[in-house]
């Protein structure tokens, strides 16, 4: 259900992807005219997604450089400069929207920058507020998958390179080859630091970490190249290996074991046809051990991308539509529709409110006053 959202959260992801590569070539830029239309560049991203979701974008940009810049001991007056400048930049680019949004509705800045923003962050104010620290973890772990599972390897690699470097490790990695070791601490530094910003928030919601998954999806492929290339420390590449397999052993259970779920917890009924289908595409998961076993590493590659594109499209075409009848406000909203009308005023006590809203008719949409939904919390 979430991964057909129109949430704000996905049209943040290519400007905090974009402005985060452009930092990185703007530190890299060999001339100060280069590095200077990087940053604005940059400002323009950063601009885009101030207009797209307030803050969050800026911050998570902020993050994710700031930490990488500290971690490798490059945090000079320059790069500050830099950073200084692509918020003057982003600044420009959005303020006429928000100066004309607060022109027609006076306070809408103090309520989103400051209420929505500030409060919400550090005060538990928002509807979806007052979470546990640890709300993000499983959602990392397993909304990451399956890069998130090859991260020990990566992690691995880097470490061991990091003692090569350092004169401390034994097994004759080659330094230096394969991606560069400061991209990786960036990502890392945009994984881990994003989702300790968010963790930290008080309020909480899904969809607010998922501009941290390209990161885990990167250094799945950072690990994927190495190996490729021939420059996989032999450790990780072991670690690989066993990642590999026991991935090609759960994946005929996982796919299944979720229709399980999904019939009792939705109390829906799959035909023998959806079984069938489910079956057969759990089974390609197979497929990636056996080109393993034979040595053919792209083969596994390409071939496990294949498996995992199929079950996906087995889980959005099947399991998705069950779960969305039963947690959306779908079925509520289309009564209204074909009545035609709302009532005066409406309380909803496990319903969502804004999925309500978004299968109403537009011109029940257009119609409704303030204060007509409210939640109830019980």
């Amino acid at each position: 259900q979430a991964a057909q959202a129109a949430a704000h959260d996905v049209a943040l992801i290519p400007w905090v992807n974009g402005a985060l590569l452009l930092f990185w070539e703007s530190h890299r830029a060999a001339t100060r005219r280069r590095a200077a239309v990087y940053t604005a560049a940059i400002g323009l991203l950063l601009g885009l997604s101030l207009l797209t979701k307030g803050l969050t974008g800026i911050a998570v940009v902020g993050v994710a450089y700031g930490a990488y810049l500290l971690v490798t001991g490059q945090l000079t007056f320059a790069a500050c400069g830099r950073g200084a400048a692509a918020l003057l930049i982003a600044a420009a680019v959005a303020a006429p929207w928000y100066a004309v949004v607060e022109l027609r509705n006076p306070g809408y800045l103090r309520y989103w920058f400051v209420e929505r923003h500030v409060l919400g962050y550090v005060c538990g104010t928002q509807s979806h507020g007052g979470e546990s620290w640890w709300y993000y973890l499983p959602i990392v772990l397993g909304g990451g998958l399956p890069w998130i599972a090859y991260l020990p390897v990566a992690m691995q690699d880097g470490w061991i390179r990091w003692k090569a470097a350092h004169g401390c490790a034994s097994e004759g990695v080659r330094v230096g080859s394969g991606r560069p070791d400061r991209a990786s601490v960036l990502l890392w530094c945009w994984l881990i630091g994003g989702t300790l910003f968010f963790s930290f928030a008080h309020s909480k919601l899904v969809t607010y970490v998922w501009p941290m998954f390209p990161a885990a999806a990167l250094l799945a492929a950072v690990a994927w190249t190495r190996l490729l290339e021939g420059t996989l420390c032999q450790n990780a590449r072991r670690t690989l290996a066993g990642t590999v397999i026991l991935s090609c052993a759960l994946g005929p259970v996982l796919l299944p074991a979720a229709m399980i779920v999904v019939q009792q917890k939705c109390q829906s009924l799959f035909s023998g046809t959806a079984w069938a289908a489910a079956i057969l595409a759990a089974l390609t998961s197979c497929v990636p051990a056996g080109f393993w076993l034979a040595k053919r590493a792209r083969l596994t590659l390409s071939s496990a991308a294949l498996s995992l594109a199929v079950q996906f499209l087995f889980v959005m075409t099947a399991l998705v539509p069950s779960v969305a009848a039963t947690t959306s406000g779908r079925e509520l909203a289309g009564h209204f529709n074909r009545l035609g009308h709302l009532p005066r005023r409406l309380l909803f006590a496990d319903e969502r409110i804004g999925s309500f809203v978004f299968y109403l008719t537009p011109e029940l949409r257009a119609g409704l006053r303030d204060g007509q939904l409210q939640q109830v919390h019980l």
